[in-house]
């Protein structure tokens, strides 16, 4: 009897791990900046105080204009699914102590966006996750600190998970918070900063269905 166990959990462990190997995520976008095939704002402004280029394999971008937002976003139509989306951020200096760098998420217009969701960290090295609005009522931070998980002045990995009805933060493979999806989104994302500059390395996103 005492063998029949053994084999028995042999076999049921074998059976989960041969699952587990076939389950494949499904990239639906995937962006490595060897080239702007996909449209990123690319610009230079304020006698090249502000600038976003693509260069050598990444997204390069810069803002040295006080209280001057400089973002560079696409559209999907993918943002309203279930989905992971990773991405790989270098903050490489802050220029003023209301600096911020990271990504924009659901966010309602490509040019001047006025509500979406932030996902980044300020000039104290905080982590911030937020909701920002041309309307202050509705503008929320949900998330505000300090993260060890977070690298300063390395390269750090981005990510949401969604599904119907949450939308799950994390960084560098570590959850740091959990939101309700919030209705009526956008379905514009990308890469923002705020006196501060970045280096984008890398996008992928996949299909959790």
């Amino acid at each position: 009897m005492k063998y029949k166990i053994i084999i028995y959990l042999i076999l049921t462990f074998s059976l989960q791990l041969f699952l587990y190997s076939c389950k494949k995520e499904t990239i639906i976008f995937q962006e490595n900046f060897n080239n702007n095939s996909n449209h990123w704002d690319t610009v230079t402004l304020n006698n090249k105080l502000t600038y976003n280029k693509i260069e050598n394999g990444k997204l390069i971008m810069s803002s040295k204009v006080d209280n001057v937002i400089n973002l560079s976003l696409i559209q999907s139509n993918f943002l309203n699914k279930n989905i992971s989306l990773v991405a790989s951020i270098t903050v490489e200096k802050f220029y003023d102590q209301d600096g911020l760098a990271g990504m924009i998420l659901f966010a309602d217009n490509q040019k001047f966006p006025e509500n979406y969701l932030f996902f980044g960290v300020n000039n104290k090295n905080e982590v911030l996750i937020s909701k920002e609005s041309k309307n202050p009522e509705l503008a929320q931070i949900f998330y505000q600190q300090k993260n060890k998980t977070y690298l300063p002045d390395k390269s750090n990995q981005f990510s949401i998970f969604t599904n119907d009805n949450i939308i799950q933060f994390i960084l560098n493979k570590k959850p740091v918070i959990s939101i309700n999806k919030p209705k009526n989104s956008g379905n514009f994302y990308g890469f923002i900063v705020l006196d501060s500059k970045i280096i984008a390395d890398d996008l992928i996103v996949t299909s959790n269905n």
